[in-house]
């Protein structure tokens, strides 16, 4: 029978998590946390970039051509994104 190594062991630790998340998903900078908690907070500006990367991605690939006139759009409307929206986005639904 094969003995896997105690939980602890397997937490990356240091500067390479923080490196290694600016690469994932919302829902995996959270799941990193989970194991990750006791620094979560030095994660936190990486996890709200990617949220908005990830927003802005979404928004690219549904308006096309037509995104910077969309952008334009927001801005001078002064258009806020709330809800369900932005919680589809960071659990990539």
């Amino acid at each position: 029978m094969i003995k896997l190594p105690e939980r602890h062991s397997l937490i990356i630790t240091g500067d390479i998590v923080r490196i290694l998340v600016k690469f994932l998903d919302p829902i995996d900078i959270i799941n990193v946390c989970k194991v990750y908690h006791p620094n979560y907070k030095k994660l936190y500006p990486i996890y709200k970039a990617r949220v908005a990367t990830k927003i802005d991605d979404w928004f690219r690939d549904y308006f096309g051509n037509k995104y910077d006139d969309f952008r334009v759009a927001m801005i001078d409307s002064c258009a806020v994104l709330t809800g369900s929206f932005i919680l589809q986005i960071m659990l990539g639904e």
